[in-house]
């Protein structure tokens, strides 16, 4: 792949690189419209749905880039991948957003998203001496299995 992008024309690249934006954006206003039909359809609100399946799909590039990343022995990448991630999902996503339009916000969601939000940094904060106790900044497998385990019932929670 990488001789192929060598070898191409400057031109090529740019146009392949506009023709991918575009195609995201069109599938992003599939997504956003599917989303909402969607809540309408099971009477749950949009930003239940936006946290839950919505979230599930755009998380997908960020989970196969930490997995290679830690099959390939580059762990720091995939936590890298993680933090870097939220942090521009919650800035600069979320900015970008409110300056393009209004972002109206259910009380009684975002109370429940600032309670799960809150309990996930006090198990990431109290979980970080474990992580580092066997004295070669491993993060444990049960740690995995147990954040693993948390993911469904955020979603329950958010279902409810």
């Amino acid at each position: 792949m990488t001789a192929i992008l060598d070898q191409a024309d400057s031109y090529i690249l740019v146009a392949v690189l506009i023709l991918c934006i575009w195609m995201l954006s069109k599938a992003t206003d599939i997504l956003v419209d599917e989303a909402i039909s969607l809540s309408l359809d099971w009477g749950i609100s949009e930003l239940v749905i936006g946290a839950t399946i919505v979230s599930l799909g755009t998380s997908l590039p960020e989970l196969a880039v930490s997995i290679l990343s830690a099959l390939q022995g580059n762990s720091i990448v995939a936590l890298g991948n993680v933090i870097g991630s939220t942090i521009v999902n919650t800035s600069f996503i979320l900015g970008i957003g409110a300056i393009y339009g209004s972002i109206p916000v259910n009380r009684k969601t975002a109370n429940k998203h600032a309670l799960l939000s809150g309990l996930s940094l006090f198990l990431i904060l109290s979980a970080l001496p474990v992580f580092y106790s066997d004295g070669q900044g491993k993060i444990p497998q049960w740690i995995g299995f147990l954040l693993l385990l948390l993911s469904p019932l955020y979603f329950v929670w958010m279902l409810r």
